[in-house]
């Protein structure tokens, strides 16, 4: 749960970092997006916990990605189901949209800030803050990227930024070193 946790906040962060940076959405959305992004895994391992270890293993098998394997193996997606969680808890749509639409900004009207979440994603596992049974770096979108209009040479800086306020959080909450 730790590493959910370090992943989850990390997205937060992120996003809220990126948001700032490209001067679109709303700072604490896209922090609140971050830390739910990903609650779909955790009902998917709740309620379905065999089908979502045989996601791991497809995905590790494969060397695809979990969304993909999730929809492979189970027909439907960690955001879908997150999607469908947090409108069953009457959360605002625009916030249901951002986390069911972060592997497929461009399946929203409002791609933005799904874009603003899919990178910050994919800048969380591959800055190693990976959430738990990942196999490998989800594909950034291309669209998104161009969305986001940011230099690639910004974005160093801005994890690092982001990566300060992880650490607080997360120290905040685990006050003790992970081995």
């Amino acid at each position: 749960m730790r590493t959910f946790w370090e992943h989850s906040v990390a997205v937060g962060a992120l996003a809220q970092v990126l948001g700032k940076a490209t001067g679109h959405g709303a700072a604490e959305r896209l922090f609140v997006a971050g830390i739910l992004h990903d609650i779909g895994r955790l009902v998917m391992f709740k309620k379905l916990p065999h089908a979502a270890v045989e996601t791991i293993y497809y995905a590790r098998a494969n060397q695809t990605p979990m969304v993909v394997a999730e929809n492979e193996v189970l027909g439907f997606t960690h955001p879908q189901v997150g999607g469908l969680l947090l409108r069953a808890w009457k959360f605002p749509e625009a916030l249901v949209a951002i986390v069911a639409c972060h592997h497929n900004p461009l399946a929203c009207p409002d791609n933005i800030e799904p874009s603003i979440l899919h990178l910050a994603d994919i800048m969380a596992i591959a800055l190693g803050l990976t959430p738990p049974a990942s196999a490998m770096v989800p594909t950034l979108e291309p669209a998104a990227w161009t969305t986001l209009g940011l230099a690639p040479e910004a974005l160093p800086e801005l994890a690092e930024e982001a990566l300060a306020q992880v650490d607080d959080i997360i120290s905040a909450f685990f006050p003790t070193k992970k081995n």
